[in-house]
């Protein structure tokens, strides 16, 4: 029997199962502060595939919403592009990966990207790239572009600059950061055995995606291409308008592939910024507005909404800075084959190219200003040394990222950039600072004089038929954002079972359960279904424990950032002669990290 101080979830299934391996499913947590939303471009094998929910991908949707994590998520849709109010998007539903249908979604934002303020003011921009970037050969820091497009692995990532100066940001930045980036999403959540160089949490889309092995020389790309990228609180999907822009018909003049056209079967222009509000789009930025003229096609965009209806550009450079009456803040970036590319910009006196972020034009002249250069993102352009092919940017979005973003050691500071500055070790090379690693505070050994059978076992639970205590350990992270916690146990009998459990408290002074001692007190939850041991009395429970933990537990007994929780497990020992055929590990405590 379990005992009876623990609380039964479930109760009527636990009851009828007994002590029997009982299915049940694990859910991604959905306890987040943020989500990553993007779009995939229809070149790809995920265009009229199912996501969650069975609902067919198109190149018009907004994807997102659950858990990035190591070895992959499955991928929802958030919005669809017929509640986006694409005309097209019935028409298109079901049509495979590499058959343009005029609904791409090209560029995305919520309106709610970080206001750059100046002042030394901290900042991450996060970016997405076509399969034929290579990024530049100054960079030193990875995973990066650099080191993932050999082997395929960067169209479908987000990386992350790792450190900005304010505005604008020329091609060759003062300090050591500037002109470095990172990987901070990995496509699959995966790294293949024959190349990549790091691991980051995975967003569900398929790699590799291998330059000149899609279109236009196969029926469809190998991989996936993502496309349009934002980063915003969760709630914010629902309530705020949607700002993107649609493709133009380009053939690219490098690769030869043919452009959606999405923009012209809307009606609209590829170089204007629409909003989406309740299924209805409408113009939120024109061509001109941005200096931009027939054909220029809008690829990434970052923007600060002022909550004026409308796109209020200002007189000059940075004037969503006057604190009195600030105008919003609208970053873009330009695709491969638009006309303006190559043209001199308004502020650094460069020719724009297609890793740029430009704002509108500087006062008095036609052409958009370089606010942040693709050099200074860690990208390769033409102007640069050796010249050649630029890499052309795909998505972008702003953010100060420790409100937002995994931060598992909680000093402010995005994990894989403290990673990569070397302020935090990897050692095991899993993007996990190794200071979230090991997770477990191990106490409630079974010493001398408190052992209830005279079973002591100083570095374990209480001793067990097998002559040892049971002893349990903490695999994985306290993060409740990658949900890899797991729990192993070991010196437990062979072929028995036991049940995962944990209290909100630690007592003043162990409790006898069975042949052993519990230390976890106060309310106390198990976590189903039971785990059984295997012939040498090994067992695990985990991941997903915190999705489990949402879908299940009270409130009382949620993971929360900050909170520390007592995790035991008790477990039968029929052979042991004290204790009624039970007995108990040691305890492990966790305190969670976002």
């Amino acid at each position: 029997m379990i005992p009876l101080q623990i609380i039964m979830f479930q109760s009527i299934r636990i009851l009828a199962c007994g002590l029997l391996l009982c299915s049940t499913a694990v859910s991604q947590n959905p306890g987040l502060p943020f989500e990553l939303l993007f779009s995939v471009d229809y070149h790809g094998p995920l265009v009229g595939t199912q996501a969650a929910g069975g609902v067919l991908i198109t190149e018009g949707d907004l994807m997102g919403g659950g858990l990035p994590q190591l070895g992959g998520a499955q991928l929802r849709i958030r919005r669809n592009g017929g509640l986006l109010g694409l005309n097209r998007y019935s028409t298109c539903l079901g049509h495979p990966g590499g058959t343009p249908c005029g609904i791409d979604l090209d560029a995305l934002s919520l309106g709610e990207d970080l206001r750059l303020l100046g002042g030394g003011q901290e900042y991450f921009l996060y970016f997405s790239v076509d399969e034929y970037a290579k990024g530049s050969t100054g960079l030193f820091v990875a995973p990066s572009v650099l080191t993932e497009n050999p082997f395929g692995e960067s169209s479908a990532s987000v990386f992350s600059t790792i450190e900005l100066p304010d505005l604008p940001v020329f091609p060759q930045p003062v300090g050591q950061w500037p002109g470095q980036h990172v990987l901070a999403f990995d496509g699959d959540g995966q790294v293949l055995a024959t190349g990549g160089s790091g691991l980051a949490p995975g967003l569900g889309l398929i790699e590799p995606n291998i330059p000149g092995q899609g279109l236009p020389n196969a029926a469809q790309d190998t991989g996936s291409h993502l496309d349009a990228l934002s980063i915003a609180p969760v709630s914010n999907l629902n309530q705020n308008s949607v700002y993107f822009s649609l493709d133009g018909g380009l053939i690219d003049p490098l690769h030869g592939y043919v452009n959606s056209g999405s923009a012209g079967f809307q009606g609209t222009d590829p170089g204007a910024v629409l909003e989406s509000s309740g299924g209805v789009i409408t113009v939120y930025a024109t061509p001109g507005q941005l200096g931009l003229g027939a054909g220029d096609d809008i690829d990434a965009l970052v923007l600060w909404e002022n909550g004026i209806p409308g796109f209020q550009a200002g007189d000059g450079p940075y004037t969503w800075l006057d604190p009195n009456s600030p105008t919003d803040m609208l970053l873009f970036s330009l695709r491969r084959g638009s006309p303006i590319l190559g043209q001199i910009d308004s502020l650094m006196q460069l020719p724009i190219e297609e890793s740029d972020l430009l704002g509108p034009p500087a006062p008095g002249s036609s052409t958009p200003m370089i606010l942040i250069s693709g050099e200074s993102m860690g990208l390769k352009t033409s102007r640069g040394s050796g010249g050649g092919e630029g890499d052309d940017l795909s998505g972008a979005t702003i953010r100060k990222t420790d409100e937002d973003i995994i931060d598992c050691n909680e000093n402010g500071i995005p994990d894989h950039v403290d990673i990569a500055k070397g302020s935090s070790p990897d050692d095991n090379d899993n993007g996990i600072p190794d200071e979230c690693e090991p997770v477990d505070e191990v106490t409630c050994f079974c010493s001398v004089g408190s052992s209830p059978c005279s079973n002591d076992d100083a570095g374990a639970g209480c001793k067990n038929s097998t002559g040892s205590g049971g002893r349990l350990r903490g695999i994985g992270s306290s993060s409740l954002y990658l949900d890899d916690l797991a729990f192993s146990v070991e010196q437990l009998p062979p072929q028995t079972f036991g049940i995962l459990f944990y209290g909100l408290d630690e007592g003043t002074a162990p409790v006898v359960m069975g042949a052993g001692l519990r230390c976890a007190s106060s309310v106390l939850l198990r976590i189903g279904p039971p785990l059984l041991t295997d012939s040498l009395g090994l067992g695990s429970v985990g991941p997903g424990l915190g999705g489990y933990v949402a879908q299940n537990m009270p409130q009382v007994g949620q993971f929360a950032r900050g909170k520390t929780l007592h995790f035991q497990v008790y477990y039968r020992d029929l052979q042991f002669t004290c204790g009624n055929g039970s007995n108990v590990t040691n305890m492990v405590s966790i305190r969670f990290t976002q």
